[in-house]
């Protein structure tokens, strides 16, 4: 093994947690949405990310709390 979590390939595993991730990951993390749709959740400010070295990496806690706000609307709108 390299070390390197797999964010694609259909395989079904879920990167390990880590308190980032690279855009793909995320995405997979995110029900498996594409890198496009991931860099419209950043540029909507939906989801924080910080640089590190040569890549733009999503926070954990960013993409935890997109899915806890779509939890309440999804709740409101019941």
């Amino acid at each position: 093994m390299n070390g390197k979590a797999s964010a694609g390939g259909g395989t079904g595993v879920e990167p390990p947690y880590r308190p980032v991730y690279r855009l793909p990951e995320a995405g997979q993390l995110l029900g498996g949405i594409t890198r496009n749709t991931v860099k419209a959740l950043i540029r909507a400010g939906d989801l924080e990310t910080v640089p590190i070295g040569a890549y733009q990496m999503v926070t954990r806690k960013s993409i935890e709390a997109y899915i806890e706000r779509g939890r309440q609307r999804s709740r409101a709108a019941a």
